[in-house]
């Protein structure tokens, strides 16, 4: 009963194992960068849809309050509570734009990372220019980068 054992057949040596364990790191490595990636993508694209619907909602109520259009022309205000005034009070279309902007702006700064927001009027008769910027903190750097989004309402 002397039997020769094959070394060759014995399994897998701590060599092979430790091969096998670094290739299965580094797939796992790119898997959690896909993953970072995944993620900013989607926080991206949240900010971005948020500014759109932002736009849309002043551009909804101005066409709505298209009387005193003007009322509706300002740069970036830090809003720090909503307005409740035309809440349950009837108002003038002045107060109403008014409120509208208090409103717009207030959401601007709760809803977008360094948010701003500014309307303005363009050469073009009954056309305006509303603009949304923000800081995208996702970039790699401390600083991160201004985006600016800008949206034409032609009335």
């Amino acid at each position: 009963m002397n039997r020769k054992y094959d070394n060759k057949a014995a399994g897998f040596t701590m060599i092979e194992m430790l091969v096998a364990l670094l290739i299965l790191s580094v797939g796992l490595l790119g898997i959690a960068a896909l993953q970072t990636t995944g993620q900013r993508a989607t926080y991206q694209a949240y900010v971005r849809t948020q500014a759109t619907w932002l736009a849309y909602d002043i551009m909804d109520r101005m066409r709505n309050n298209q009387t005193v259009l003007d009322s509706y022309l300002s740069g970036n205000q830090t809003v720090t509570s909503p307005n409740t005034a035309c809440d349950d009070n009837a108002c003038n279309l002045a107060s109403l734009a008014q409120y509208d902007l208090d409103n717009w702006f207030y959401r601007i700064n709760e809803t977008l990372p360094m948010g701003e927001g500014e309307i303005a009027a363009t050469t073009t008769e009954n056309q305006y220019l509303i603009s949304l910027s923000w800081l995208d903190r996702q970039q790699q750097d401390d600083d991160g980068e201004v985006i600016t989004q800008s949206w034409v309402l032609r009335l």
